[in-house]
């Protein structure tokens, strides 16, 4: 067994699976947020949570009870006490976070802002064509796991900065689409050839990074 639940409040986002054969342990964690197992792997669940009293004691008790079969169980519930008293959340069955597009997590994000008694303007009006045209990645979470934009397989593979097409250009080496010294691990270019990637690390990175230095060192990165 390998059902996740996500969670999104305006604080953080995450998925958390349950995996193996340990079906109580699955029913168990679910029934903390009232949910039945036909509801958590509906694919268009979203139902709205509130962290208190009631909920902290059952992720607890979940935790002292699972925490040797699950040892991240204490990660869990240290995410959870981000939270404030009585602060709402959403809980889903997506998969990934990143199964919503830029312009449903805005469109979340204000409808929770506007359900904790927080006032947001999420989608400046200016940003509008920007939400509607592009989505956002945020590179700092989950690092193991790299999202690739571009062509898959190299023979299909146009560079997106000089035109040029695999056979003319070579796709061997792994373009990060915001410097790897910014703390960018996740987000690679498939359609950045190698002799653009060569170009932009000698004429620009490198200066750009040691503008930058200060803050790299100030934020820890």
């Amino acid at each position: 067994m390998n059902i996740p639940l996500s969670f999104f409040s305006l604080k953080f986002s995450f998925s958390f699976d349950i995996s193996g054969d340990n079906d109580k342990a699955f029913c168990d964690f679910i029934e903390i947020f009232k949910l039945t197992d036909k509801e958590s792997r509906s694919a268009e669940l979203i139902r709205e949570q509130k962290y208190g009293k009631e909920l902290k004691n059952k992720l607890d008790i979940f935790r002292d009870k699972y925490i040797k079969q699950i040892p991240q169980l204490h990660q869990l519930v240290q995410i959870f006490q981000k939270l404030d008293e009585n602060e709402l959340f959403y809980v889903y069955s997506k998969t990934e976070f990143d199964a919503f597009d830029t312009a449903k997590i805005l469109k979340l994000t204000e409808k929770l802002s506007l359900a904790n008694n927080k006032s947001c303007e999420v989608i400046p009006k200016e940003c509008e064509n920007i939400v509607k045209n592009y989505n956002m990645v945020a590179f700092c979470f989950d690092e193991n796991r790299k999202i690739k934009i571009g062509h898959g397989l190299k023979k299909d593979r146009v560079c997106r900065f000089c035109g040029k097409k695999y056979g003319e250009v070579t796709f061997n080496s792994e373009a990060h689409a915001i410097s790897e010294a910014l703390g960018n691990k996740k987000i690679i270019l498939n359609d950045e050839c190698d002799e653009c990637n060569k170009f932009f690390d000698k004429n620009i990175e490198k200066d750009f990074i040691i503008f930058n230095d200060f803050f790299r060192v100030f934020y820890g990165i």
